[in-house]
């Protein structure tokens, strides 16, 4: 069971009877599960379906495969041809289709059965067998080395070429002043970030020198990120030498003052100690991810030096920045108070001390439960969309109900906002330093609807009237069929949509609620069939 790689770590593996059946016992069926089968001789096959609670069945039918041509061979090299010993190749099913608005790439799935992997030999050879397709897609991994994962044809004969030296190196480089050309006076003070990185190192304080702590691929180029204080901002590509060289590549720093700065409450003029704190160049930044910005880094985002920093028991912090007239975007995410991104333009600088002043004000915030079909929902999450003002999209982070149904969602801005949690989606005004009460799941209409649509098809119903709920959402299951409840008499527009095999559809509608139990079939239409011509009278035939 099992779809994805990761999600292929708790695998499970049982034995068809001789009558052909089989029998899985699951405790949970949290998340998703897939089963898939597989016979010597005969093609693989998964069913493409969530499994829920109860006793079900599923069903395949297997195809036998030609006997012929069911072997992935050949040799893995590197960029010179020479054979690569020791590398390991795992065969997966292929990836299939591609990504776009309508379609999403499938494959890469475990074989049902045995893992499908080797280890080339002396002479870079591999050989698995057994498989139920015409193409694979290969993953090839040795140290230093390096290719991508690709589908490949199911044959004999086939050269793989790696990249990379296949030996191991070390990136080193030392700090100093442009102008003496020795290690800045400030090098406690120097921050060296790995790209894709947010870890900080530090640089030796006498001689300036640093190594990045990890064995990495000789001859490879990696990026490196020094932030000084007092100095601008300064980057570095370098290539990785042999572990015991001697040689150090100057980063050279150009003096700049730093961005120096002081976190304050807004009420009280207190400082606010240990905040983290963000900053980054936003020229590219159309949103942000509130649950991932601790992990905000320059490669992943399109913010650009991402500097993390966290404020002192004085509320203080400092930045770098750039030695052009770019200046960062600073964004504050902590408890008690709203999430803050201020912009170069809104910045307050202190006349006496030249520090930037950043005022904190106080959250508002939503608390509430949630029940569903009635019942208090433990563990589920709850997110919130909207109440952005400043043309930033916002992707908020996602809390969870605690073992009573009880939520709490703080560090929100005055403004509109969208609460959703399991069917239903409710608004909320918020004001300032306000904490709003929203049960989701109470106040609800005393209609019940059912009937019958696409199957594994998600539906969303939307009310055409005032009303506090703006969503409704249930999903079809495997023979089409849907109910939902807690509706009020009115219109309502629907939206429809899935993806399933690579491909996905959407269509809207519009239905009118009148009573409970009452049965609307979602079906599209049929197109209608062009009119039969008109038969030619006799002398329209001449």
């Amino acid at each position: 069971m099992g779809r994805e790689l990761h999600w292929f770590k708790k695998r499970r593996h049982t034995t068809s009877r001789p009558d052909g059946t089989f029998a899985f016992s699951l405790r949970s069926t949290k998340g998703e599960h897939w089963l898939a089968a597989s016979a010597p001789g005969y093609s693989a096959l998964a069913a493409d379906s969530q499994l829920v609670r109860g006793k079900q069945e599923r069903n395949f039918v297997l195809k036998r495969l030609p006997k012929t041509g069911q072997a992935v061979a050949g040799i893995v090299a590197d960029e010179h041809n020479k054979p690569i010993a020791g590398a390991r190749v795992e065969a997966f099913t292929p990836r299939v289709g591609f990504n776009s608005s309508f379609s999403m790439e499938t494959g890469r799935y475990y074989f049902p059965g045995p893992d499908r992997v080797d280890t080339t030999d002396e002479q870079g050879r591999f050989r698995i067998v057994d498989l139920p397709t015409d193409q694979v897609q290969l993953n090839i991994t040795s140290k230093h080395r390096w290719i991508n994962d690709t589908n490949y044809a199911v044959e004999e004969g086939l050269i793989i070429q790696m990249s990379g030296s296949g030996e191991p190196g070390v990136i080193q480089c030392r700090v100093v002043d442009s102008a003496t050309k020795q290690p800045p006076k400030t090098a406690s003070d120097v921050r060296i970030v790995p790209r894709y990185e947010t870890t900080i190192y530090k640089c030796a304080p006498d001689s300036g020198t640093f190594r990045l702590p990890r064995e990495l691929t000789l001859g490879e180029s990696y990026v490196l990120y020094v932030y000084a204080k007092g100095y601008a901002i300064a980057s570095a590509n370098l290539k990785s030498v042999p572990a015991d060289s001697t040689e150090f590549t100057d980063i050279k720093l150009k003096p700049k003052p730093a961005l120096r700065g002081k976190l304050i409450d807004a009420d009280t003029g207190k400082p606010i100690a240990a905040a983290p704190i963000v900053y980054g160049i936003a020229d590219h930044m159309s949103y942000i991810e509130w649950s991932s910005l601790p992990k905000y880094a320059d490669g992943y985002h399109s913010l650009e030096f991402v500097q993390h920093d966290v404020s002192t028991a004085t509320g203080e912090f400092w930045f770098a920045e750039p030695g052009s007239g770019s200046r960062g975007l600073i964004i504050v995410f902590v408890d008690g108070y709203q999430r803050l991104m201020l912009y170069p333009r809104d910045r307050r600088l202190d006349e006496a001390t030249g520090q930037l002043i950043v005022k904190l004000k106080r959250e508002s915030a939503i608390n509430g439960v949630v029940r569903i079909n009635g019942k208090l929902a433990p563990n589920t999450s709850v997110s919130v969309s909207g109440g952005d003002a400043i043309g930033m999209t916002n992707m908020y982070e996602s809390v969870r109900t605690d073992a009573n149904g009880k939520f709490r969602y703080g560090r929100l801005t005055p403004g509109n906002y969208h609460v959703s949690s399991g069917p239903y989606t409710h608004v909320a005004k918020l004001e300032k330093g306000q904490t709003l009460t929203v049960n989701l799941g109470e106040d609800l209409g005393p209609i019940r609807i059912h009937g019958k649509a696409e199957p594994n098809a998600t539906i969303s119903l939307s009310p055409h009237f005032r009303w506090d709920y703006t969503h409704f959402q249930t999903n079809t299951d495997a023979n089409g069929k849907y109910e939902i409840a807690g509706l009020k008499a009115g219109t309502y527009g629907v939206y429809l949509g899935s993806i399933a095999n690579g491909y996905s559809w959407q269509r809207t509608t519009e239905i009118v609620v009148k009573a409970d139990g009452q049965k609307i079939d979602l079906l599209p239409k049929p197109s209608a069939k062009p009119a039969k011509p008109a038969a030619k009278k006799e002398n329209e035939k001449q």
